[in-house]
């Protein structure tokens, strides 16, 4: 997949995930496509203003790491 977007936590995970994949994918796929970024604060329940936002974009896959906020199923 080539074009790629993310909705990442709005703190230093969130961040530092989504730069850390860029230059991974980057490395091993370099025609690949960042198109867009949405970052959430902390406690968001609603993500359709993210979600609507990316997807605006045109993105193939996503990258969406998860924080600290979101609870274990364990």
């Amino acid at each position: 997949m080539k074009r790629w977007a993310t909705i990442s936590p709005d703190y230093e995970y969130g961040h530092t995930s989504w730069k850390m994949f860029r230059a991974y994918l980057k490395r091993f796929k370099p025609d690949v496509e960042f198109v867009g970024e949405s970052f959430a604060k902390f406690g968001t329940v609603d993500f359709s203003s993210h979600i609507s936002k990316v997807m605006g974009l045109n993105p193939r896959a996503f990258s969406r790491p998860n924080g600290a906020e979101r609870p274990s199923p364990w």
